[in-house]
């Protein structure tokens, strides 16, 4: 499994603000040119110079994507554990002073593998005194729900893993870290339904790939 370390872009917003210019005519009886053919020569450079409608540039960064049409209730809970598992991993690399890693259990199915990884790869950041800024995109998500034989319930999800917004600094410094990991990265989890009908991760896979 590839290690997510990840560069911060911004967005500028452009405001282009054009003036027309403005004239007047102060009426002159004793000439031979009528009023109308001033008018015919303004006219025209009014038009010409339309202010453009400012175009507001984006400013919130959504992490997750919205439910699929036709999502069902069972689907709803597992890209519910599925994020929360997402937002407990993203507090936990950007604040590498928390000491306290029971909130990591609590989203991964006990005693599983996804259960050690999460505390890996903080773990991996803590002993470099890295941590990571910016934000992460996830996308692309897809849902496969699973009886297996006997009570248990387990599910598949899918989905892109875009870390291009994000960034791992040096944690006492805030100096970009010299790291080459992939920007995107196509995952696969496997989720499995407490008996408090909670879903939670037990494992996650992933590959580098453009999605």
């Amino acid at each position: 499994m590839k290690l997510r370390t990840i560069v911060v872009t911004a967005a500028v917003a452009v405001v282009m603000v054009a003036c027309s210019p403005t004239g007047s005519e102060t009426p002159n009886p004793t000439r031979e040119t009528p009023p109308s053919t001033t008018t015919e020569v303004i006219t025209p450079k009014q038009s010409s110079t339309p202010t453009p409608s400012p175009t507001p540039s984006p400013t919130v960064i959504q992490s997750f994507p919205p439910p699929a049409v036709g999502e069902t209730e069972e689907q709803a809970a597992i890209r519910e554990g599925w994020m929360n598992y997402w937002k407990v991993l993203d507090k936990f690399v950007k604040e590498p002073q928390i000491s306290d890693f029971n909130e990591t259990q609590e989203v991964t199915v006990a005693e599983s593998e996804q259960s050690k990884a999460i505390l890996d790869e903080i773990q991996y950041l803590k002993d470099r005194n890295w941590r990571v800024v910016g934000h992460q995109v996830l996308r692309d998500f897809v849902v496969d729900v699973q009886q297996t034989n006997g009570p248990q319930q387990t599910a598949t999800v899918t989905y892109c893993y875009d870390g291009s917004q994000r960034q791992v600094v040096a944690n006492d410094t805030g100096q970009k870290v010299e790291a080459d990991p992939p920007e995107f990265l196509l995952e696969t989890a496997l989720f499995e339904k407490g008996l408090d009908g909670i879903w939670r991760v037990s494992s996650i896979s992933n590959e580098a790939a453009k999605c």
